[in-house]
């Protein structure tokens, strides 16, 4: 199926607050050449650019495009509970709340929000600039943030993989994940999300959760405090001790750490965490030596010791 920009009308509406929009309501612009004949009800090229708070429920409609603005002062709010739309971008600090319909792409700027949850669906989902993405439900292929984004996920599905670079921040304390990666960014995990596995260049902290495999590559600083390394931590493939400067930091009680053993036969890490839950971690080739054990509650009786002393001296 094709349409041309001629064949397209243009014309503008007002809308007040919380309305739903029908599509024939919604401007018309900037044609694609080429509309996949799914058997929808279709709108070829239909830009539709959102400066109000609206409601997206057009369940059979395809929106080629959607962008949300503010309207200064205020602050626009979109709420998204069906429908499908190709290209959604979120501009300045506005919100898009979305329960269900399916996302092809999402783009989130500035210090705009996006909240999904329910059974919404998104096929990639990039953050940027500040930007914050909430998931506590649905289903996201995969999803990036770089620039100080924001990702926090407490459920849903990522079914691909998460990536933080360039100072972006991902807190994960439920959901299923296949594949987080860290670049340049910093990951915490807590509560209890399960991750097929992780490869950290950048610094992760894991205080709880299951995840199967942790890959660290150059600088890569893992702090582990809690929770289930079902498989391995290892060093990535090609990189053996000279070319790796990372650590691995366990903070436990009657820790120890073998060299030999263990599933792999490179050693293993072995105590129990602060909340008494016991551990077995396999190491991979390469990594004993960057592995330090820290005892507890010694670290926070020095931190209560530190404090002490400085209000003494007050």
């Amino acid at each position: 199926m094709s349409k041309s920009a001629a064949s397209i009308d243009t014309r503008t509406f007002r809308v007040d607050r919380g309305q739903a929009i029908e599509p024939a309501e919604i401007i018309f612009s900037e044609s694609i050449s080429e509309v996949a004949d799914t058997g929808e009800k279709t709108q070829p090229g239909l830009t539709w650019d959102i400066h109000w708070d609206v409601v997206i429920d057009e369940v059979g409609d395809l929106y080629s495009r959607v962008r949300i603005y503010d309207t200064p002062p205020e602050h626009t709010s979109v709420n998204m509970v069906g429908g499908r739309v190709d290209l959604m971008a979120t501009h300045d600090s506005s919100t898009l709340n979305m329960t269900a319909g399916h996302i092809s792409t999402a783009t989130v700027m500035a210090s705009s929000t996006l909240n999904i949850s329910g059974r919404a669906e998104i096929g990639w989902a990039t953050a940027y600039e500040g930007s914050t993405v909430n998931i506590s439900g649905g289903d996201v292929m995969t999803l990036h943030g770089s620039g100080r984004a924001t990702l926090n996920i407490s459920g849903g599905n990522i079914s691909n993989s998460v990536a933080a670079r360039e100072w972006a921040t991902l807190n994960i304390s439920g959901g299923v994940i296949r594949d987080a990666r860290i670049g340049l960014g910093i990951l915490s995990i807590s509560g209890d999300p399960i991750l097929e596995s992780i490869t950290v260049s950048g610094m992760a902290n894991i205080a709880g959760g299951e995840v199967a495999t942790v890959t660290l590559v150059g600088s890569g600083l893992l702090n582990l405090r809690g929770g289930t390394i079902s498989d391995v931590i290892e060093i990535g493939s090609g990189r053996g001790t000279s070319g790796f400067t990372g650590a691995v930091n366990v903070y436990g009680r009657d820790l120890a750490k073998p060299d030999t053993g263990g599933s792999y036969g490179h050693g293993q890490v072995y105590g129990s965490w602060l909340d008494g839950s016991g551990f077995v971690i396999d190491l991979g080739e390469n990594i004993y030596p960057h592995v330090n054990l820290i005892p507890e509650p010694l670290t926070l009786l020095l931190l209560g010791t530190g404090a002490a002393i400085v209000r003494i001296r007050k």
